[in-house]
């Protein structure tokens, strides 16, 4: 999920709900592709990202991620999304109560000027 239109290209309209931890729910109405610069400089593609601006910040999905087939480990401090094939995607540490990843979602200007983008198939948010 992302709190910033820039960040999404291929948007649709959609209608979802979205109950927040404090139990405040969100309706969201456009969804899209976000692209990742993750801590390798690689590009990586997400799909069905939701656009809610009531974010504080960018939320990446972990049960998303993993029906996509994404692995997600968890230790101590930090986490790690890895490709089925054993390829690190995504990592992050914790910070406070959440896992912030390394990297950052990038505004659709600079994403489409970039040559490669790493096809993945989640359907998660950037962070």
């Amino acid at each position: 999920m992302v709190n910033d239109a820039s960040l999404l290209r291929n948007q649709q309209a959609t209608t979802v709900d979205i109950t927040t931890a404090n139990k405040e729910l969100l309706r969201c109405n456009t969804k899209g592709e976000a692209v990742v610069l993750n801590h390798a400089g690689e590009q990586v593609l997400l799909q069905e990202v939701l656009l809610l601006p009531a974010l504080t910040c960018n939320l990446l999905s972990v049960k998303k991620a993993s029906e996509a087939g994404l692995s997600v480990q968890f230790a101590h401090d930090s986490v790690t999304f890895t490709q089925p094939n054993g390829r690190l995607l995504l990592k992050g540490q914790s910070v406070g109560s959440l896992y912030e990843l390394t990297g950052h979602a990038l505004r659709q200007a600079v994403a489409a000027a970039a040559a490669t983008v790493t096809q993945n198939p989640t359907a998660a948010e950037p962070s």
